[in-house]
């Protein structure tokens, strides 16, 4: 009896070692697809939303900001750079980006889970952050309220002698959805205007890591613009 006791002691401590080695996802190499799946672009501004593309195209022409156009008209495109994806356990992830000038980089970090469909990559090493999530929306702000999984910034005050008065760090990170063992990389494009009146400015991202956080919608203010458009590209197990 004793025995039996003894045997089943050992089974719960190897189960309890084994849900504490649990991993997010299963390990392996994950690579992107070249296969941009894209959703409709839309333009919002102060109670209104416009699908209409001849109208966003006339909007983003008078811009004349030197970006990459939306596809206007196609519910497909092509990501210009490869992500590669290597993890041994939760907190050994390396991410490899490669295919075009400005990605090619290796960053280490960790995985977090949010949810039973999201996890996000965190970087293991801060970095300086120049956006805010206070204040009015502005150019300085959205890059961060447009992402519904940002990473939180830490500001600390420093000699305005410099020409800043604020510094903020962050550990970057980008968000990955799962099915399964099957993993997604959500995208987001923008590009938000306001009016000169409220210190009128212009600002636009392509392909930003990070599910779209339809709450910015809430503060968007008479004179501004935001035109979206949410892309994912799929990975695939090695």
């Amino acid at each position: 009896m004793k025995k039996l006791l003894t045997l089943i002691c050992c089974a719960l401590i190897l189960n309890a070692c084994k849900k504490d080695k649990s991993e997010l996802i299963v390990s392996g190499t994950y690579e992107s697809s070249n296969k941009l799946e894209l959703s409709t672009v839309v333009l919002y501004s102060k109670n209104t939303k416009i699908t209409d593309p001849a109208f966003i195209k006339a909007f983003i022409d008078r811009q004349n900001m030197s970006l990459p156009l939306f596809n206007l008209t196609g519910s497909t495109g092509q990501l210009d750079y490869g992500i590669s994806i290597d993890y041994v356990s939760d907190d050994s992830v390396t991410v490899r980006y490669s295919g075009s000038r400005d990605y090619q980089a290796t960053k280490k970090g960790t995985l977090v889970s949010v949810n039973d469909d999201i996890v996000l990559f965190r970087e293991k090493d801060s970095s300086a952050f120049q956006y805010f999530t206070g204040g009015e929306l502005g150019c300085n702000n959205v890059p961060l309220l447009v992402r519904k999984y940002a990473p939180t910034p830490y500001c600390y005050t420093i000699a305005c002698s410099s020409g800043f008065c604020t510094l903020c760090k962050t550990a970057q990170q980008f968000t990955l959805e799962r099915a399964g063992n099957d993993l997604s990389l959500p995208l987001i494009s923008y590009v938000f205007t306001t009016a000169v009146d409220r210190n009128g400015c212009q600002i636009g991202q392509w392909n930003v890591q990070d599910m779209f956080n339809p709450d910015v919608l809430n503060t968007i203010h008479t004179a501004d613009t935001l035109v979206v458009q949410t892309g994912r590209v799929r990975f695939i197990k090695k």
